[in-house]
């Protein structure tokens, strides 16, 4: 999974304004705030594709099986990548 620099930077805005808007919450450097949000984001989405490479790995020596028997080959590397997070304890 990759994301694009608008996306990123759409994603990170929306969490601040949300953040800004709870009344419990100062904030006092918004760039600060929006520059850690798009950095959590940009890991997360680098660790799942990551999870996602390990999977189709770990899939790719029984690719003809799968291809043979009808599976949905990409949904077999998500789920794959599912288990691997789970099992790392990382956050999707």
């Amino acid at each position: 999974m990759s994301i694009s620099r608008q996306r990123l930077d759409y994603v990170a805005f929306v969490v601040y304004r949300a953040i800004k808007e709870n009344p419990l919450i100062e904030v006092r450097k918004p760039d600060a705030v929006v520059g850690a949000v798009r950095r959590v984001v940009a890991e997360n989405v680098r660790q799942e594709a990551e999870l996602e490479k390990e999977a189709e790995a770990a899939l790719r020596a029984h690719r003809s099986e799968i291809l043979r028997s009808d599976a949905d080959y990409r949904r077999m590397i998500r789920d794959g990548a599912r288990i691997l997070a789970k099992k790392k304890g990382i956050p999707l």
